[in-house]
C-alpha cells in the first residue's frame, strides 16, 4: 500500500504518513486504532513492535500450585 493510499484511507495527508514512517511524528490514538484495525495487529504491535501473542496468558498454564 502506498503512502498516498494509506493517507486516503486514514483521512490524513501523505506527508503525515511519511512523518510516521520516518519517526518525525506519531499518529494520534484514533489513528493508531484505525491502523491496528486496518492491518489487523494490536496497538501494542504498532507502538512497541511486539507480536500480537506476546504477553497473553496461556489459559492452559496454572498460576497456582
Amino acid at each position: 500500500m502506498s503512502q498516498e493510499n494509506l493517507a486516503e484511507v486514514m483521512g490524513v495527508s501523505r506527508q503525515a504518513v511519511s512523518k510516521w514512517e520516518s519517526g518525525q511524528s506519531y499518529p494520534e490514538m484514533d489513528k493508531l486504532i484505525g491502523l491496528s484495525e486496518l492491518f489487523q495487529v494490536s496497538v501494542d504491535h504498532l507502538v512497541k513492535d511486539v507480536p500480537n501473542n506476546i504477553g497473553i496468558a496461556d489459559p492452559t498454564v496454572s498460576l497456582t500450585s
